[in-house]
């Protein structure tokens, strides 16, 4: 199977398929409500790779009238295409705000991240699905094309540190 720009498009670029598991499991609850609050500017979020997917979200247009969030599989030779994707989306006129590790030694960190907002969340992310450990490693959000509210310039970082982190969690009243 092949998607709208011809790459190979493998079941395996999902979450979960055939199985209740997926690569490194799930964005934690208060990460999409500090998106949602901090970037999403009052529009809904549209998840192009959820878990189980009924679409393949490398195939499709994702709406300008949302915020599209990415947690791309972390899959060496599937994270790329997600990359790859949601910077032809965002040169649509889509925000995107992605969740990936900061593997700054590939070709497709340089080529689509590089000129990009990004967000370096210091400490490790507690995914669910992994019973509250911490990952192995560090995560960053990249703010891809749009108008997020209160976008910093492209190329630009910021970090959202642990001191933030947990004040919007008990602000919002939630769990890490």
């Amino acid at each position: 199977m092949t998607d709208t720009a011809g790459r190979r498009f493998k079941e395996a670029n999902y979450y979960g398929q055939g199985q209740n598991t997926h690569p490194h499991g799930g964005t934690p609850d208060w990460l999409i409500a500090y998106i949602e609050k901090k970037y999403a500017n009052g529009k809904p979020i549209f998840d192009p790779c959820p878990n189980n997917p009924t679409f393949d979200g490398l195939a499709i247009d994702w709406p300008k009238h949302k915020l599209a969030f990415v947690n791309p599989p972390y899959t060496r030779g599937v994270i790329q295409n997600w990359v790859e994707y949601a910077h032809e989306q965002a040169a649509r006129g889509v925000t995107v705000v992605m969740l990936i590790p900061p593997y700054t030694c590939t070709a497709y960190f340089a080529k689509y991240l590089g000129n990009m907002h990004l967000v370096l969340i210091e400490g490790r992310l507690k995914f669910k699905g992994y019973d509250g450990k911490s990952a192995a490693f560090p995560s960053i959000l990249c703010i891809l094309g749009g108008r997020p509210n209160h976008p910093p310039r492209p190329g630009a970082f910021s970090i959202l540190t642990k001191g933030e982190r947990e004040a919007f969690i008990e602000s919002w009243g939630g769990e890490e």
